[in-house]
């Protein structure tokens, strides 16, 4: 079935870590201070027999970069829906959603359009620059409700 988000429920999928989110329990690890996986590995309070963790295997060597590692001062501007601008564009909506909505599946276009899924910056920049294509000046915030939210 498929499943209608809340603004709330997109905000704490911005926000919040993931339930199926690896975690990190090396303690030598110079990056761990500012890793995503090792400081939810820290605050994990789960009493659940099973947790996903980081493969201690794929630990970097010193020097290497970890392929894991989770930047925690990272912070994007998710957007949620973009009904308003295509209410403002309705002369050329339609070559609009002709591009994105070929570019995006189906679901994935209205997700977006309707607000029920976070629109990541670069699918924002996507939407801008078709948009421009076609002659309109989406404004960076023309979004319908932008959140600040980690890079899971």
């Amino acid at each position: 079935m498929y499943k209608v988000y809340t603004t709330q429920e997109l905000i704490d999928r911005a926000t919040k870590k993931p339930d199926n989110y690896s975690l990190c329990f090396n303690k030598e690890c110079a990056l761990r201070s500012t890793c995503h996986r090792a400081i939810e590995a820290e605050k994990n309070k789960d009493d659940s027999p099973f947790i996903r963790c980081v493969n201690p295997a794929v630990f970097p060597k010193d020097g290497e970069k970890c392929p894991v590692y989770s930047d925690s001062r990272v912070k994007v501007k998710y957007a949620i829906g973009f009904h308003k601008q295509m209410d403002a564009i309705n002369q050329i909506t339609y070559r609009v959603y002709r591009t994105l909505h070929s570019m995006f599946s189906n679901t994935h276009y209205y997700d977006m359009l309707n607000g029920n899924t976070l629109i990541t910056p670069e699918e924002q920049e996507t939407i801008i620059r078709v948009a421009a294509q076609y002659g309109y000046t989406f404004p960076p915030d023309g979004f319908d409700l932008m959140v600040e939210g980690e890079v899971w």
